[in-house]
């Protein structure tokens, strides 16, 4: 029997095409259609059990702000405007802190919804909210996340003379105590914070010949400083290591040859919470200068700094 090839015709390899495109093509996520605005309203919470309402909380999902949302792979995710796309940021709190950031009454607070499909961002929509006080809750509360710690130097003293930013809250109000400690609130909850000490006067406070000696015995390995945090006192110059420089900038520091040190430092702070990898080398990996502290909830307390008075590598530095 002879063999004959199989034919098809124009109509079925149009079916044949389609059939071979269904199965392989990926159809795109359709773009994501945000609600027009959602209003929130902020309900009286009580959060320390007193049986009193203390703030007003609003809780915001990024699938409320979106019209017909898809259901996984599609993912959601929501942020403020100036915040950056994070996918485990499903939703967000809102309290009466947002006061200080919005007007309740009048301007709503604008968000984005960031679309996500198999971990990728794909598109995003705009919208707002407008967020209403309607118990009056926020003109009875001290509302937001507070933040509690200290600092204290090498020796245990407390450091009482310094500056603290909180970034991006320039505007906060920082309590500093006499005992080293400090305290500031009002921070939006779920936001991301950086916190950093500063000192950067008394440069002679307990710089003294001993300190000269102690460091020229260490640069000679006649006797090496013993912790991490009198190495990096004695790095003066900050150049990563001890040197014969940093020992002639000492020695012109106590003659008042010199007003301050290269860089313009006079303390250094590092968080408590930090371990160095090298003890005898502080400087094996860059050590943190600052506190980053992200979506904060309720009180964040004990994020403590240790002080090191540049040039005082035996701790007698008073930091009063």
């Amino acid at each position: 029997m002879k063999k004959s090839l199989l034919r098809v015709g124009t109509s079925g390899l149009l079916a044949l095409y389609a059939l071979l495109f269904s199965l392989s093509a990926i159809h795109p996520v359709p773009p994501p259609e945000c609600v027009g605005q959602l209003t929130a309203v902020l309900l009286p919470t009580d959060t320390n059990g007193d049986g009193t309402p203390d703030v007003g909380l609003a809780t915001i999902l990024a699938t409320d702000l979106v019209v017909n949302p898809l259901p996984h792979p599609v993912q959601y995710s929501l942020r403020i405007y100036g915040q950056l796309p994070d996918i485990e940021r499903y939703g967000l709190v809102l309290d009466c802190s947002f006061t200080d950031l919005f007007d309740l009454q009048g301007t709503p607070i604008g968000f984005k919804v960031d679309v996500w499909e198999n971990g990728a961002l794909v598109d995003s929509c705009a919208t707002t909210v407008l967020l209403q006080d309607q118990a009056g809750i926020c003109a009875q509360c001290n509302c937001g996340s507070t933040i509690e710690g200290s600092i204290k130097t090498i020796t245990g003293a407390a450091m009482s003379y310094y500056e603290m930013s909180v970034s991006p809250y320039p505007e906060v109000n920082v309590n500093l105590q006499a005992n080293g400690s400090y305290s500031f609130g009002n921070i939006p909850f779920g936001s991301d914070i950086t916190i950093e000490p500063r000192c950067n006067t008394n440069y002679l406070d307990g710089v003294s010949t001993l300190d000269l000696v102690l460091i020229q015995r260490h640069i000679l390995s006649v006797q090496k400083l013993d912790t991490p945090f009198k190495l990096i006192a004695a790095d003066v110059n900050q150049s990563g290591n001890i040197s014969l420089l940093d020992a002639i900038l000492v020695r012109r520091l106590i003659l008042h040859g010199l007003d301050e040190f290269p860089n313009g430092k006079s303390w250094r702070f590092i968080p408590v919470s930090y371990s160095f990898p090298v003890p005898t080398n502080p400087w094996f990996e860059a050590f943190p200068e600052v506190i980053n502290i992200n979506d904060i909830q309720g009180f964040n307390i004990n994020q403590n700094f240790t002080a090191i008075k540049l040039g005082d590598v035996n701790g007698s530095a008073s930091g009063m």
